[in-house]
This record gives C-alpha cells, sequence and structure tokens, in this order.
C-alpha cells in the first residue's frame, strides 16, 4: 500500500513539475520574442514572483537560465513519472505473485477428485491467467488514482492562475458532462 500511495504521490509531484514548467514557458516566449530586457506584459499574479526572479539575473543570461529551468522542469517530471510507473508495476506484481501463491497452494491441498477431471495443465493456466487479470486490475486501479490526483493539481494549478476562469471551465465541464453521461449510458 505504501508503495501504491508513493507512485500517486509522485505522479501529483510530477504535475507539479509540468505546471512549474508551463508557468516558465510564458516568459521565456516572452523574453525570446521582445528582447531579454523586456518585462512580462501577461496578467497572471504568480508571474510578479517570477518576474523578480527573472530581474536578479543578468540580461545577456535570462534566456539560458529560463530555458535550464523549463528543462530542469521536464526533466524531473518524467524521472518522477518513471519512478511512479516503476512502483505501480512493482506494486501490481507484487500483489499477482501473492495472489499466484495463494492459488498455487490451494491447487496442491486441494483433494484429486476435485482437480482429476479436469484436463493436463488447466489449472495452471488458469493460475497465470487470474494472476495476469489482477495485475492488470491493480494497475489499472492506481491508474485511477493517479488521474484523479493529475486532476485535482491541475485545478489547484489552474485556481493559482485565475480563479474565475478555473470555476469557468468546471461548470462548462459539468454543464456538457451530465447530459453525456447519460447519452453514453
Amino acid at each position: 500500500r505504501l508503495l501504491a500511495v508513493c507512485g500517486v504521490v509522485l505522479t501529483g509531484f510530477a504535475t507539479i513539475f509540468e505546471g512549474f514548467g508551463i508557468l516558465f514557458i510564458l516568459p521565456f516566449l516572452q523574453k525570446l520574442i521582445y528582447g531579454p530586457g523586456s518585462s512580462l506584459t501577461i496578467a497572471i499574479p504568480q508571474l510578479r514572483y517570477v518576474e523578480r526572479w527573472i530581474g536578479l539575473i543578468p540580461e545577456g543570461r535570462q534566456i539560458l537560465v529560463i530555458g535550464g529551468v523549463i528543462a530542469l522542469s521536464v526533466l524531473s517530471r518524467e524521472a518522477l513519472i518513471y519512478g511512479a510507473g516503476i512502483l505501480k508495476t512493482r506494486v501490481s506484481m507484487t500483489i499477482a505473485d501473492a495472489y499466484r501463491a495463494r492459488l498455487h497452494q490451494a491447487m496442491i491441498s486441494a483433494e484429486y477428485d476435485a482437480v482429476s477431471r479436469y484436463p493436463h495443465g488447466h489449472f495452471q493456466t488458469m493460475l497465470h491467467l487470474e494472476a495476469s487479470k489482477l495485475r492488470t486490475l491493480t494497475s489499472q486501479l492506481i491508474g485511477l488514482w493517479e488521474i484523479a490526483v493529475v486532476g485535482g493539481t491541475v485545478i489547484a494549478l489552474m485556481a493559482l492562475i485565475s480563479p474565475a476562469l478555473t470555476s469557468l471551465v468546471l461548470a462548462l465541464l459539468v454543464a456538457l458532462g451530465v447530459p453525456l453521461t447519460y447519452f453514453f449510458k
């Protein structure tokens, strides 16, 4: 359970790094187009802090430093996603192996009359198929939690940038989503 939780948390941090990288893309593009000495014209409250930090960097190095921050953010995000994937795989394989061991023990201790009526290899095939299904189910359940964490993180980042626009987007999603769920049912 702890590994699964760690994997989901890593995915949330990866989303934060993605938002951080996106936040720095706007100043990067503006400095690239209008020159290093230009001030930011984008009305996002959090960019004031970014602009102050960029102001501390010499003008000739601003684009390079901002590009480096974006690259570091992307690399960090990818490393966290990779780590979360490894944890998700390990958790799902550990659960499948434990289940496989229990099924194997049940097969070994079963009465001969109960297993002799099935063809050779039936239980071995069932053993591997059921464990594989459980592994897939575990991976998908962790994936659903990851999607929920990513969605919550994205909504939080959107709310930091513009609460009014976030409310509008969420209202539109609900207004369009509710009729679609009835349609697809």
